[in-house]
């Protein structure tokens, strides 16, 4: 390693011992131990974490171990002798156990193990800086490299069900007095958020789903983004098919109510002129971001979106559209299409959670969905069954007219396929409609068929 020799790298034997001495006097504490996360990478010296190898691996199968059952496992391996045999496990027994410190001990263990990881990260880092590599690909990598130390799972302390449940309950009494602080993001649907106890939750996934020209766009976009950022939510928009202007220009048709392709042509007629102009006046302002193919790598959407966040200083409101056009996903050199989709839809939940904002995943539907003309369900996403598994909600969006021809234009459709804090309930064509001017959905107002 670059300026640091073996000898300086941070460890303490002497915790590693009082660990193993403790649990080679008491295996009973070996779920505790290991319930903290620690695992054989975490031990400074090699015989050390033999011998935690044996104790799991006996632990596992029987749920004890002694220096006997160790030294006849060591023996069937080959690593005996190079353990250290007979004097090393004495050297270990010979040491004195400390039930009472044990959980400081396995603290120091794992304090020790993440600065080592901290240290190879670095050059791992400093490694990809020299690399023949884009910036943007070396950045995602090296964010990868340090978020892998992040997610080790073993330096958390964990919430206990006693303070769990009373911060809930807490909360809830909030809720009923009118205290609570409860962020949601309005999706510009009044029937969606009623059902939704007011809109979209930080932390959630929302996956939308549905055939080309049925709306998903639309939704993510001229409903929730739009909506999210006339609340005042910083929105990023990773587009991956559509340019930022094409984004724009929906955007103001939809809050001009002057299509697209009127936008676009010549000798447009001066009061459709001025509702685009004043549209556009009006979306200027807004806490907008639209990101292309460059951004199309869970790392660097964070990126971005924790640069959003800091700059507004509120949570907010990620459009990938879609996901079936992100790079990457599997550090596999090897991995298939559906591991790489599965590993992008799980990176962005984690993302939600993590930045506590809304993360709207678009996705498109099998073959077979496409084909069969009616509204497909959640579990026809295309390519793997994380799409599903990560989502907190997903919608369904659907317009008649495009597979029944005849049918009136603004009929409309959402299915909800998932709703993991609720009940699930679709909006029919009585409680929702399409404007094509405005390529939004909007709350059917009675009377109008």
């Amino acid at each position: 390693m670059d300026g640091l020799m073996f000898d300086d790298l941070p460890r303490s034997t002497e915790a590693e011992g009082s660990v193993l001495s403790t649990l080679l006097v008491d295996p009973s504490l070996y779920d505790e131990v290991s319930g903290r996360g620690l695992a054989r990478t975490d031990f400074f010296l090699a015989r050390n974490a033999t011998l935690w190898d044996a104790m799991s691996a006996l632990y596992a199968d029987t749920k004890a171990f002694d220096e006997v059952s160790i030294k006849q496992w060591m023996e069937d391996k080959g690593v005996w002798d190079n353990f250290g045999g007979v004097m090393q496990l004495g050297a270990v027994l010979d040491r004195s156990p400390s039930r009472s410190g044990l959980a400081h001990y396995v603290g120091i263990v794992l304090e020790k193990s993440a600065k080592r990881a901290l240290i190879h990260a670095g050059d791992e880092v400093s490694a990809l800086g020299r690399a023949d590599l884009p910036a943007d690909e070396a950045i995602d990598q090296a964010e990868e490299v340090l978020r892998g130390i992040n997610s080790r799972g073993n330096l958390g302390t964990g919430v206990a069900a006693h303070d769990g449940v009373r911060d809930h309950i807490e909360y809830v009494r909030a809720v009923q007095e009118g205290t609570a602080n409860l962020t949601v993001i309005p999706t510009g649907i009044q029937p969606l958020d009623s059902i939704l106890g007011g809109g979209l939750k930080l932390g959630w996934q929302v996956a939308v789903m549905s055939c080309a020209g049925h709306g998903k766009s639309a939704l993510a976009i001229n409903n929730f983004a739009l909506s999210a950022a006339e609340h005042g939510f910083p929105v990023l928009i990773c587009s991956y098919e559509m340019a930022a202007r094409q984004v724009y220009g929906r955007l103001v048709a939809t809050k001009s109510g002057v299509p697209l392709h009127i936008q676009t042509k010549p000798d447009m007629n001066g009061h459709d002129y001025s509702r685009v102009m004043g549209a556009a006046d009006a979306l200027a302002p807004l806490p907008i971001k639209i990101e292309g193919p460059q951004c199309g790598t869970v790392s660097a959407i964070r990126r971005a979106a924790r640069k959003m966040t800091a700059e507004y200083n509120k949570p907010c409101l990620v459009v990938v559209d879609y996901l079936q056009l992100m790079r990457g996903g599997s550090s596999r050199r090897d991995s298939t299409q559906e591991e790489g989709i599965s590993a992008n839809s799980r990176g962005l939940k984690l993302l939600a959670v993590e930045l506590n904002c809304v993360v709207v995943v678009l996705s498109q539907p099998t073959l077979e969905a496409k084909r069969s003309k009616k509204r497909p369900s959640i579990s026809d996403a295309k390519g793997s069954g994380a799409i599903e598994d990560d989502a907190d909600l997903a919608l369904v969006p659907w317009l008649p007219h495009r597979v029944q021809p005849g049918m009136s234009r603004s009929l409309a459709e959402i299915g909800m396929g998932k709703f993991r804090d609720g009940v699930i309930q679709d909006l029919g064509v009585d409680e929702v409609c399409w404007s094509g001017g405005r390529m939004r959905f909007e709350h059917m107002t009675p009377g109008v068929f």
